[in-house]
């Protein structure tokens, strides 16, 4: 709710209602420059894209302005994984079952 709170001021004295995905995508730019991490825009973006949803579902716009704005994909990285003689310094440094146990499992 705090993102929607932010566009809301971000939009200073026009009514969200009358909000067009340009001044989303001022927004976004703005959000952006503060030096945000990408995954923190696409959580804005789900934001806007529910609350503009429930003001269409309840008759008071007639389309979502967030759905015209598509953002880039946040890049997947694959995990870092131990090497063999990681693995098995891991292991040899428990001290009981359980954590020997909990240790495989992983």
């Amino acid at each position: 709710m705090v993102s929607v709170w932010s566009f809301c001021e971000f939009l200073d004295n026009i009514p969200v209602i009358e909000a067009t995905d340009l001044d989303i995508r001022d927004d976004m730019t703005f959000v952006a420059q503060r030096g945000v991490e990408r995954a923190t825009l696409h959580r804005l973006m789900y934001a806007l894209c529910c609350f503009f949803d429930f003001l269409n579902l309840g008759g008071l716009i007639d389309w979502a302005p967030p759905r015209f704005i598509r953002l880039r994909r946040i890049e997947r990285r694959a995990p870092r994984i131990l090497s063999e003689k990681q693995a098995r310094a891991l292991l040899s440094a428990t001290q009981n079952v359980q954590e020997r146990a909990m240790i495989e499992v992983l």
